[in-house]
């Protein structure tokens, strides 16, 4: 078997011997190609050099401040407006309309300027000025207000608020009455009264624990 295999190769070594050289000599030899003469670049001939002529540059520019773009700004704010307490209108008032004798009244002028001298004056009835005037000083709100003691004889008075400055003047009328007036005076009346029945519940209870000590103990 051994030899089989070595026989089979043998000739196909022989079989690839003779396909290699049967396709050499196939083909005849190349022959080089035949160059003919030389061929001669003639030199390239140049013109003159150029010359170039200097750039001659202008003076330097001078450039100005550097120019910031104009701000636009919205519509002008106006400021807050500070506004004071409201003024009120011209007039005098007094509280009540009568007064005890001797007690003391309030009244205060309205419509006056803010910082303004205020006179008030007491006039009697048939309008004969009692004691000097009373001034004082306007608020913000354009109001004074002074405290004058009444008379102690009943009748008819008025006092007169004047605003020194602008003029502004005001009236009110009252009555001074013995008799005891409604309003503010219903307090003390009120208080007497209770101070009244107090008294009269103390003497009751008095009353009947000395009625208690003489009566006589039963033994």
């Amino acid at each position: 078997m051994r030899r089989v295999l070595w026989i089979v190769a043998a000739v196909m070594t022989l079989l690839g011997l003779g396909t290699s050289v049967g396709s050499v000599s196939a083909y005849p030899p190349t022959t080089p190609p035949t160059s003919g003469p030389p061929t001669t670049v003639p030199p390239v001939t140049t013109g003159p050099p150029t010359t170039i002529p200097p750039v001659t540059t202008g003076p330097p520019v001078t450039t100005g401040p550097p120019v910031s773009p104009p701000v636009t700004t919205g519509p002008p704010v106006s400021p807050p407006v500070t506004t004071g307490p409201p003024i009120r209108p011209p007039g005098l008032t007094g509280g009540r309309q009568a007064y005890a004798p001797g007690t003391t009244g309030t009244f205060t002028m309205t419509g006056c300027m803010a910082g303004e001298s205020v006179s008030f004056q007491l006039y009697s009835g048939n309008g004969a000025p009692i004691g000097s005037p009373i001034t004082a000083v306007a608020g913000a709100d354009g109001s004074a207000s002074v405290q004058i003691v009444l008379p102690t004889t009943p009748g008819r008075f008025h006092v007169v608020g004047t605003c020194v400055s602008s003029g502004v003047s005001a009236r009110f009328d009252f009555t001074v009455s013995a008799l005891p007036s409604t309003g503010a005076d219903s307090t003390s009346a009120l208080q007497i009264g209770v101070l009244l029945i107090g008294t009269g519940l103390v003497l009751f209870v008095v009353t009947g624990v000395r009625r208690r000590q003489r009566r006589p103990q039963v033994t």
